[in-house]
């Protein structure tokens, strides 16, 4: 396609969403992966951030994948695209990604486009779900449609009538859910890559709307942040060093006061967050202590969790200590 007719496709699609800002999706070029770029029995699991596997074999896998340098497969020089690696057994597998708030397309034309391939050509589907968050009514599936995979890639665009949401009752928590992978009872041992996921209001398929990496990362940290290194998967044991996020020394050594402290989230979440707090050893629901010669001991609990959309702490099970450290996840997914 000339750069002429994709600026033709564009401006014709102004009344969908403009010239950017256009993709609903966050992250559908699969270059934010904060947990780990690999994921071992993904059964309903987030994954590469914002994608979901609502269904899949324990023997599966769905890892971030690098395109070799200058492939022409996928136009517009694409970094990373998802691969869903079908274990041994035949099953069902489903990926999907959820866009905040059903309102999203509510009683209007949507299209959702991505390129796929698989290691052996079958047939998946696509199906999409307003859910109506906590207390709200029934979820609705709409738009279920075949595709054929083959072994090469190619693009696939679906133009769907979303249904009105007149008369429901929304809840908190509510949600569109685009499965883009519904692969099912299909194996064994195939590997489904997928590459420029996106969502656009509107009966047209617009060219993919390329992002930076820190303004996807900050979109993806509205549902899941961590105080570790963006490479570090959380868990890993770490000793205080510079990228211990959290150290507070010259505290109160009383074992009858409770020490803790509060601070800003990077981004606001759409939801309180579930924290999972972890030592300089890696384990869950601890925090480093310190004594006022500098040793660490990493057997203390948590004992008092804060938080908030925007803020979050913690403080240790009172003891006689002078400092604490610790790492966080903050997941506040759909």
């Amino acid at each position: 396609m000339s750069r002429a007719r994709e600026f033709a496709d564009l401006a014709g699609s102004a009344d969908a969403g403009g010239i950017t800002g256009r993709d609903l999706v966050v992250n559908g070029s699969f270059a934010i992966s904060q947990r780990k770029t690999s994921f071992s029995s993904p059964n309903g699991t987030y994954t590469l951030d914002r994608m979901r596997c609502a269904q899949a074999n324990s023997a599966d896998t769905i890892s971030q994948q690098t395109f070799t340098a200058g492939q022409t497969d996928v136009p517009g020089s694409p970094k990373n695209f998802l691969r869903f690696a079908f274990g041994a057994a035949t099953a069902n597998r489903v990926l999907e990604t959820r866009i905040e708030d059903v309102y999203t397309g509510a009683g209007q034309s949507i299209t959702l486009s991505f390129y796929a391939k698989a290691s052996s050509a079958h047939t998946s589907s696509i199906e999409l779900t307003q859910s109506f968050g906590s207390g709200g009514s029934s979820a609705v599936a709409f738009g279920t449609q075949n595709y054929d995979i083959t072994t090469s890639f190619q693009r696939f665009e679906f133009t769907l009538s979303c249904p009105s949401i007149s008369g429901k009752t929304v809840g908190a928590g509510s949600y569109l859910s685009a499965a883009f992978v519904r692969s099912l009872s299909a194996g064994p041992s195939i590997n489904v890559d997928i590459a420029l996921l996106q969502l656009e209001l509107g009966e047209q398929a617009t060219p993919f709307e390329h992002r930076s990496f820190g303004d996807v990362l900050k979109q993806c940290e509205r549902y899941y942040e961590k105080t570790y290194p963006y490479a570090t998967v959380p868990g890993t044991a770490h000793s205080y060093d510079s990228i211990m996020p959290i150290r507070i020394n010259g505290l109160n050594n009383s074992a009858s006061e409770q020490k803790y402290f509060v601070t800003r989230l990077r981004t606001e979440k759409r939801a309180s967050p579930t924290t999972t707090y972890y030592n300089e050893a890696g384990n869950s629901g601890r925090c480093t202590t310190y004594d006022g010669a500098g040793s660490a001991d990493n057997g203390i609990n948590i004992g008092l969790s804060i938080s908030g959309t925007a803020m979050q702490g913690f403080g240790p099970s009172n003891g006689t200590f002078s400092g604490i450290s610790c790492f966080m996840e903050h997941d506040a997914e759909l």
